[in-house]
């Protein structure tokens, strides 16, 4: 697509006002190649990205400053604390789990299987060898020899990394 200037504009307004680059490619039926470039070009900041001013952080879902008290702590984190602040920390973890897992399948569906190739060594076995997963929910994508292989070489690294 071409650009005229105030496509330019216009898109350099959309990103630095919370526009997706998602959005910004559906809108406009450019490329992410074509988006990232021009991001890239006219130097943008997306508003999501400013995690801090001054002592404030910023949370994304509600796109408000707040105090670190208003964050739950997080030793995983640049900052010591979770990215969305409390309420919205709650109200994405609660709908997050009632999305139903796309992974279990029902156990009928693991009858009709019969044969399941291995992640690990690529080859095809019966179904019975391979572990299965939490509550007979699902089959493990490993074979039981190896699964057994790299729970044994995780061992030894583990021992070797603790010095015994």
């Amino acid at each position: 697509m071409t650009f005229n200037d105030t496509d330019y504009e216009l898109f350099c307004y959309m990103f630095t006002h919370g526009y997706t680059k998602a959005e910004l490619i559906t809108i406009f039926k450019i490329t992410e190649a074509e988006c990232n470039l021009l991001i890239n070009k006219f130097n943008l900041k997306s508003p999501n990205r400013q995690k801090k001013l001054g002592d404030l952080y910023f949370c994304p879902l509600c796109k408000e400053y707040k105090s670190k008290n208003d964050f739950y702590k997080s030793k995983n984190s640049n900052h010591g604390i979770f990215t969305y602040c409390i309420p919205c920390h709650k109200t994405y973890y609660k709908k997050r789990k009632l999305q139903p897992k796309n992974r279990i399948i029902s156990k009928a569906e693991i009858a009709k299987i019969k044969y399941q190739t291995c992640s690990s060594c690529n080859i095809t076995k019966p179904i019975e060898e391979f572990n299965w997963g939490k509550k007979y929910i699902y089959v493990s994508t490993r074979c039981k020899e190896c699964d057994k292989k790299s729970s044994k070489k995780s061992y030894y690294n583990l021992l070797e990394k603790r010095g015994y």
